[in-house]
């Protein structure tokens, strides 16, 4: 279905990617922060704030969270949805009674969304706009010689083929940019090196938090895990 592949399984955050910078990916953090403002001011009904909560007990990771989450809020550049306080760990216990043993930390402020309604509202806006939709459409080949025309198209539904022609052709396919690329002939350009994420889901009370969190993995290899209630469920 419409965004069924690597959308299919979202955390409904939209978020900064404030864990990009201490790789120093600036520009993308940057980029990631505009398009997380673009989509708040035009769907103030499906994105909405969400509260997020850094544990951090020491002095040394305090400092590191602050000063990172001080370089995020400058990156928003007047997009800010909120900006990061220190919380003592009687209210990180409040906001997360499951946690155990308590922890201070900061509080921050990203996005979620319910990203099937979202998905389906852009659809139906492109669709107002004058686009045409294709669903369960697979492309099979791609047309034109020395310049991509148009693609071959399959309807998976029926296993009827056809053409869509156009002027400019767009590949956006996320983790299958690569397959599709090879499609036209002599381009092998495209590279992708992918990672893979993982989300758990857990049953309603299995998970005791109001609030999302972000603490790091216990393996100390630095990663870290995000903690999102939705409805009656909790993503990690």
């Amino acid at each position: 279905d419409f965004a069924a592949g690597t959308s299919g399984r979202s955390s409904r955050l939209v978020h900064g990617g404030l864990r990009y910078l201490e790789h120093g990916e600036f520009g993308l953090v940057r980029e990631s922060l505009r398009e997380r403002g673009i989509l708040y001011r035009l769907a103030p009904h499906l994105v909405r704030p969400v509260p997020m909560y850094m544990l951090a007990g020491d002095l040394r990771r305090r400092a590191t969270y602050r000063a990172g989450l001080t370089a995020y809020e400058l990156l928003a550049a007047g997009r800010n949805i909120g900006y990061h306080t220190s919380v003592s760990a009687g209210r990180v216990a409040e906001a997360i009674p499951g946690l155990g043993e308590a922890s201070r930390g900061f509080r921050y402020f990203e996005c979620q969304t319910d990203d099937a309604r979202l998905t389906i509202e852009v659809a139906r806006a492109a669709h107002t706009a004058g686009a045409r939709l294709a669903n369960h459409a697979r492309v099979t080949g791609l047309l034109g010689e020395g310049r991509v025309t148009g693609a071959t198209v399959t309807d998976e539904m029926t296993g009827q083929a056809f053409e869509v022609r156009a002027r400019a052709v767009v590949n956006a396919t996320g983790i299958w940019a690569e397959r599709v690329a090879e499609l036209a002939a002599g381009s092998g350009d495209v590279r992708l090196r992918p990672s893979k994420g993982v989300h758990l889901v857990f049953a309603p009370g299995a998970v005791r938090t109001t609030a999302a969190v972000v603490a790091p993995s216990a393996a100390a290899d630095g990663r870290y895990v995000f903690i999102v209630p939705w409805e009656d469920r909790v993503y990690a």
